[in-house]
């Protein structure tokens, strides 16, 4: 065991830790999204745009996971996407011709969409499904316009 303390530097303040299964304590580390990280889901009956998870004014959105089921429907199609509106890009297009479809995605890149860019499903038909998403929000300040947004990918 190390005889230390980790503080921030901003503020002097004791990083976190938690009492361990020995009784000493361990640093506690964790990604932002594990710590900050929500979820919504969206019920897939009519066709339509649904913005399942809306930034606030400027905002961005990062993904840390979606879970996508859908029947089988001929012709039927999923579309996952980013849009603001103005710009939009698809992230997924899944048809349901030939079979169902059952995916679950935990993103380990950075899944971020740009200022004020909604996450969307679109279907194009009445179907049974249903797509959950695990996002967090952040500060329009560190949130890049569309077109630094595009020109970084």
């Amino acid at each position: 065991m190390l005889k230390t303390r980790m503080v921030e530097a901003k503020t002097g303040r004791d990083l976190h830790t938690h009492d361990g299964w020995d009784g000493d304590p361990v640093l506690v580390t964790t990604t932002h999204g594990r710590y900050a990280g929500n979820f919504k889901s969206q019920i897939l009956a009519t066709a339509g745009t649904f913005d399942v998870v809306a930034p606030n004014g400027n905002d961005g959105v990062i993904l840390t996971d979606v879970i996508i089921s859908a029947e089988k429907k001929n012709a039927g199609l999923i579309t996952l996407r980013f849009s603001d509106g103005v710009e939009t890009e698809t992230m997924l297009l899944s048809t349901l011709t030939d079979a169902p479809v059952n995916m679950a995605i935990a993103f380990q890149g950075h899944w971020q969409g740009w200022q004020a860019a909604a996450f969307q499903v679109v279907t194009n038909l009445d179907f049974v499904g249903c797509v959950s998403v695990g996002y967090f929000k952040i500060d329009q300040s560190v949130t890049l316009p569309y077109d630094e947004w595009d020109e970084r990918r």
